[in-house]
């Protein structure tokens, strides 16, 4: 049987983050069980009516690598009370792939 997949989502780009600390520990702890990738999704722009159709190659690939994850974790700073927009902006295009848009 193969492993499981577990794609790990860092919400902060800063260098030397926290939340990528964190995740780093995460994926070396479930590294043991599962394969561990991480998603790298700095290049895809801000969603907009005008350029969603066709989808830009940058928005195929995280789709992809979306739809072929087992499982998804996020690893998230909090900003007032919510999560940043790079998140929000994520998990639109999560939520497309696994829903089939």
């Amino acid at each position: 049987m193969s492993k499981k997949t577990v794609l790990l989502i860092v919400g902060s780009f800063r260098k030397n983050s926290f939340n990528q600390t964190v995740a780093d520990y995460i994926a070396e702890e479930l590294k043991k069980d599962v394969n561990v990738e991480f998603l790298n999704y700095r290049d895809v722009p801000l969603l907009e009516q005008d350029r969603e159709f066709p989808a830009p190659q940058s928005i195929k690939d995280v789709r992809e690598q979306v739809g072929k994850a087992d499982a998804v974790w996020v690893v998230s700073p909090e900003y007032n009370g919510s999560y940043p927009a790079c998140i929000k902006k994520f998990i639109g295009l999560a939520i497309s792939s696994i829903s089939g848009f």
